[in-house]
């Protein structure tokens, strides 16, 4: 697709005004979506429209939503999952910047920065999963341009000694309010469920949660100072 042709098909979604957004179904905006999946690498401001097609989809799964036995227990299950791969993702993060935090204090030839990033990818099932022999609406949500469940450490976070506890970690507070309206009050509601509700992650996407994958991406960084001619 060139250029012309994306910028053609951004026109035609953004023509649609909220009523009309309103009286697709749920497939149909699914579609939307995949259409802009396609092309943000092209356009960085689609995100926008996304996220108002992701919202309207949303609100329409979740309206018919039934939460049965069977539900809350799945919720459940895939909430201690995602709080348990954090958990040894966040680990395995703080033992490679301890070990580049060595490297910076024994006066390292390259090394005197760095940025370790984690992220957390759910995959959801979805009907169009693979369509006409491309990715489907499963994609989306699962790899999007910015992860809802992320997190990034520096050597700026050991400098300045903030090493504050990740809000991924965090159980301090139980985040069953808002979105699950207190009905998990005998339960803890890790904040990965929060960040996936607040991405418009319908509740049937996060009990169609089929596979986890921990990225854990470490970037070794040189500052130098140049001096004025």
């Amino acid at each position: 697709m060139n250029r012309c042709d994306i910028f053609k098909e951004l026109k035609e979604i953004e023509k649609l005004s909220d009523i009309e957004l309103k009286n697709l179904s749920v497939i149909e905006l699914e579609e939307l979506a995949v259409r802009l999946k396609r092309i943000y690498f092209e356009v960085p401001y689609y995100f926008n429209i996304l996220y108002d097609i992701l919202q309207e989809r949303y609100v329409k799964l979740n309206h018919n939503f039934s939460w049965t036995k069977k539900n809350k227990i799945r919720i459940l299950e895939i909430n201690n999952k995602l709080m348990n791969i954090f958990e040894n993702a966040y680990t395995e993060a703080v033992t490679i910047a301890e070990n580049l935090e060595r490297r910076i204090r024994e006066n390292d030839l390259f090394l005197n920065d760095y940025e370790i990033i984690i992220e957390i990818q759910p995959y959801t099932f979805a009907k169009n999963m693979f369509k006409d022999g491309e990715d489907g609406f499963d994609l989306v949500l699962s790899e999007p341009k910015y992860y809802p469940i992320s997190e990034h450490l520096s050597h700026s976070d050991f400098l300045s000694d903030k090493k504050s506890l990740s809000v991924f970690l965090d159980k301090s507070l139980n985040w069953n309010h808002e979105y699950l309206e207190g009905m998990f009050n005998d339960h803890y509601i890790c904040y990965q469920i929060h960040a996936l509700l607040e991405y418009n992650w319908a509740f049937q996407d996060i009990i169609n949660i089929w596979q986890i994958w921990a990225n854990v991406k470490v970037c070794h960084q040189h500052r130098a100072a140049v001096e004025n001619l």
